[in-house]
């Protein structure tokens, strides 16, 4: 039997260990927030059912210390005015199975899907973040995106490690044992920087392996699939902003598929 991975959609894959997928796309042009706030909130007045005004310095929990690197290094602006700056926070979807956030900075905009095992994928929850896009793209000449990414981070934990030789394929967590006799991995980790020249999308795929404690002073092997979508500047000048968004969705999904054993998406496929 040949093992067809295509055959797979991303309609029909259901992974509960899905953690949290982050949508964001940085731009420069926009001198005042209220703009951005007041622009989406007329066009979009039911799209969340809550509102709050937050500080990036204190509780952006979407973001890892090189986010915001990357974000100085796309607007070229130094980090603590990155970290300093407010931003509105919009939370709750009517319907949706995860928690959803949506940030409006003066910087970026961002999308924070919490899956808490009910990841149904990306186009269920991004409709008002690419709304925003070509809103503002069409209202505001001088917004200008500078980089555009998708994150998508999958952890899962066992009791034995070589249980994961059911779930993922041999080159994604396979270490060598330097000539030792069945060594067991405290930790592993990976770390890949691809670029798919013809559509100008780049990829940072990190793996990790290793052992933990969990919440419960339990013993677990953890292994964490985290896969980093993005274009730059360039790519995003011919203005298809929402396109490449898919697109780069549908790459993601596919650098998924193969990491995964054939068998174990045909147990998660509905």
């Amino acid at each position: 039997m040949i093992e067809d991975k295509s055959i797979f959609s991303r309609e029909k894959i259901h992974d509960i260990n899905m953690r949290v997928v982050i949508v964001r796309l940085d731009f420069a042009g926009i001198n005042d927030l209220n703009d951005l706030v007041k622009t989406f909130e007329k066009n979009f007045p039911k799209a969340f059912k809550h509102k709050c005004v937050m500080e990036n310095r204190e509780v952006n929990v979407s973001f890892r210390e090189k986010d915001f690197e990357s974000i100085s290094k796309s607007l070229s602006l130094p980090i603590e005015t990155i970290k300093s700056e407010r931003f509105v926070r919009y939370e709750g979807i009517e319907g949706c199975m995860c928690d959803v956030s949506f940030d409006i900075s003066q910087f970026y905009l961002c999308l924070t899907i919490k899956c808490h095992d009910n990841y149904d994928g990306l186009m269920s929850y991004v409709a008002p973040m690419k709304g925003a896009i070509k809103l503002f793209k069409e209202k505001f000449h001088y917004f200008v995106p500078k980089r555009l990414g998708i994150r998508k981070v999958r952890v899962q934990t066992k009791d034995i490690m070589h249980e994961f030789n059911e779930v993922f394929e041999p080159f994604v967590f396979g270490f060598p044992t330097f000539g030792l006799d069945n060594p067991i991995s405290r930790k592993s980790e990976y770390f890949d920087i691809l670029e798919d020249r013809a559509n100008n999308l780049c990829f940072n795929i990190r793996r990790e392996i290793g052992y933990v404690q969990n919440k419960d002073g339990e013993n677990k092997y953890s292994t964490t699939l985290d896969i980093d979508a993005y274009y730059h500047e360039q790519a995003l000048q011919n203005g298809k902003v929402n396109e490449m968004l898919t697109y780069a969705n549908q790459m993601e999904f596919d650098i998924y598929k193969e990491c995964m054993k054939f068998k174990y998406l045909s147990q998660i496929s509905h």
